[in-house]
Parts: C-alpha cells; sequence; structure tokens
C-alpha cells in the first residue's frame, strides 16, 4: 500500500491489470471521513471550552453538524470527483469505466487523511497559545 505513495506510477499500472475492485478504495474515503469528523469534533472542542456558557449549546450544535457532514461529504466528493474526472477523459475520447476512475479516486484520498491527522496536531499543539475572548474581535495568539 506504501507504493501508492512512493511510486504511484507502479502502484496504478499493477492495479490496471486486475478486476476493480471498490472496496479498498471505499475504506479508505470512510477513514477520510472518519478522521475529518474526529478532526471536526476536536477543533470544535478545543475552541467551545473558550466559549461563554450561552454559546457553548449552539457551537456544540454546529460541532455535531461538523461531524455528520464530516462523514458525509467525503463520499459525496469521491462521487464528484470521478464524474468530473470522467467526464474529462470522455471529452477527450478517452477509454475505461466509470468504475475504474471511481476506484482510482478512492486512492487519491490517502493525502487527504494524512493532512487531517497533522492539522489536528497542529490544532492541538497551537490551541493553548489562542485566546478567545468576548472582548476581542479575532484570537489573538501569544
Amino acid at each position: 500500500m506504501t507504493n501508492v505513495l512512493t511510486n504511484p506510477d507502479q502502484f496504478f499500472a499493477e492495479l490496471s491489470a486486475k478486476d476493480t475492485k471498490l472496496m479498498t478504495s471505499f475504506v479508505i474515503v470512510l477513514v477520510a471521513a472518519i478522521v475529518g469528523a474526529i478532526s471536526s469534533v476536536i477543533t470544535m472542542s478545543a475552541i467551545v471550552s473558550s466559549f461563554p456558557i450561552e454559546a457553548v449549546v449552539i457551537a456544540s450544535i454546529f460541532a455535531v453538524i461538523g461531524a455528520i457532514m464530516g462523514l458525509i461529504m467525503p463520499f459525496i466528493g469521491w462521487l464528484l470527483y470521478a464524474g468530473v474526472f470522467y467526464a474529462i477523459s470522455m471529452l477527450f475520447n478517452g477509454t475505461g469505466s466509470f468504475k475504474r476512475v471511481f476506484e482510482f479516486v478512492g486512492y487519491g484520498f490517502i493525502p487527504m487523511i494524512i493532512a487531517t491527522v497533522i492539522g489536528v496536531a497542529a490544532t492541538l499543539a497551537v490551541r493553548p497559545t489562542i485566546e478567545f475572548s468576548p472582548g476581542t474581535p479575532h484570537p489573538c495568539i501569544h
């Protein structure tokens, strides 16, 4: 699996020779969705802790909505990206099936997983240095 990041040309050439299987791509997108939802909750909880009590309920609702959207949007994005790539390939008289494009686009979510994990780590590292006070129109970094 590391070949997809270190030698994508060889990885996708070998994958092209096999039958189309969507399960691996589905699992990758699912992991991206779960990591994204967890990221949303962690980020919101780090920020909400400094809100006044009156705003906590509303912010918590937004955190739940963010988590749900974090679970749904990667799957919608997967379908949309694959559709756009397939449509572009059709414009250039490309060959191949939508199912194959759909499979390959799923692998493109691997960097998103890595980026989200790094983003959460950065948020948690920086959070103690940011003050969200009700009297300032923007966060202050100390």
